[in-house]
């Protein structure tokens, strides 16, 4: 009794599956259908599965591949997931020849697959990062901010008061590394004057001052 044989009779097909990324989360999956490494199949359903799960079925167009999008949800930690591209196949059938052996026993003599077209399936495995989330710290006030430094010590604050013109000007007095600034400020004119510094020898402001 020799081994049963094996027969296909029928196109066979190749599916093309590539993932590009759009961005952390979303992906672009181009699909192609291929039949005897030749030429293209129209118009053939392929089932879209994910982690083993059919989440869609897609038609090729007359050109044989389609295009899809999917976007995956990690949640907080990175994920992997298995995308699947499966054609099922048309038109497919079998038949069983079967024999007698000389002892009564029967067996399978040949077994041949009929099909328009042959199953075809392609996978890619894909690890999908948690995306990033920004924290936006609240913007400070300018009360906020001028209150902050004058309690740091480099900003002080007071108001001039006179009875003859301009009757009124606001001081500002800033001290950093050791230099002092009295700036005074006019606000019926508007007038913004130095009043007086004081800076030492080998003064190193905070901030970079260029001159051009």
């Amino acid at each position: 009794m020799s081994e049963p044989v094996m027969l296909e009779v029928c196109h066979k097909t190749t599916l093309r599956l590539e993932a590009n990324p759009c961005n952390s989360s979303e992906y672009s999956f181009f699909v192609e259908l291929e039949v005897d490494k030749s030429w293209y199949l129209p118009y053939a359903p392929v089932k879209i599965y994910v982690n083993d799960s059919h989440v869609a079925t897609y038609q090729t167009t007359m050109y044989g591949y389609f295009i899809f999008h999917w976007n995956f949800d990690p949640g907080n930690t990175s994920v992997t997931y298995m995308v699947q591209a499966v054609y099922e196949g048309e038109g497919n059938q079998t038949a069983v020849l079967n024999g007698t052996s000389f002892d009564g026993k029967a067996y399978t003599r040949c077994t041949t697959m009929y099909c328009t077209y042959k199953p075809a399936v392609n996978m890619t495995q894909l690890t999908i990062e948690p995306e990033a989330r920004q924290e936006n710290t609240p913007t400070k006030t300018v009360e906020q901010m001028q209150a902050e430094a004058e309690d740091s010590g480099w900003l002080t604050v007071w108001h001039e008061w006179s009875w003859s013109f301009p009757w009124y000007r606001l001081h500002m007095k800033l001290a950093m590394n050791g230099a002092t600034i009295d700036i005074g400020f006019t606000p019926i004119l508007p007038i913004c004057e130095v009043l007086s510094t004081s800076i030492p020898h080998g003064f190193i402001p905070p901030i970079p001052i260029t001159t051009s």
